[in-house]
């Protein structure tokens, strides 16, 4: 189900803060090599509310809510009435009654730090399953974006 209305969804919005941006910021360019309208928030130095006015249950937002979430993610996930795949660490089970649908990759490590490779594992797998799902529309986008690459001569061809 939610593949499926990641697939019909007009834009699809990624919200990540604090540890979890570079991995919105990560989904957000594997999804956008085979869709466009994948939008990325909050900005650097922005609110969200300009940008959550106009969503519409025509749109998906998919929220990236790790360990130490701030606090404002609960009320957007509140508010909203968009549907919403929230992508998290099992242990927040509590933001589950407010999405459609739950994602989750354990953070645990041996180290003090929280470990976001099973995070890019699940980003990965969620990425090459929306290609194949719309693969008569993202390749043939693939392949204009590998062009505008060279004619722009944007990429190092090593």
């Amino acid at each position: 189900e939610a593949m499926a209305s990641m697939v019909k969804a007009r834009r699809i919005v990624i919200i990540g803060m604090r540890n979890a941006y570079p991995a919105a910021l990560h989904l957000r360019q594997q999804l956008l090599q085979a869709r466009g309208q994948v939008l990325l928030l909050p900005q650097p130095g922005q609110s969200l509310s300009e940008e959550l006015v106009d969503l519409t249950p025509d749109d998906l937002v998919i929220m990236m809510a790790f360990r130490r979430r701030p606090r404002i993610v609960r009320p957007q996930l509140q508010h909203s009435g968009i549907p919403v795949l929230l992508m998290c660490e099992p242990q927040a089970h509590s933001l589950f009654p407010l999405t459609s649908w739950q994602l989750c990759a354990p953070l645990d490590s041996v180290s003090a730090y929280d470990s976001y490779s099973s995070v890019n594992s699940l980003i990965n797998l969620l990425a090459n399953a929306f290609l194949h799902e719309i693969l008569d529309k993202g390749r043939p986008r693939i392949h204009d974006i590998a062009s505008l690459y060279q004619q722009l001569d944007e990429l190092e061809q090593r």
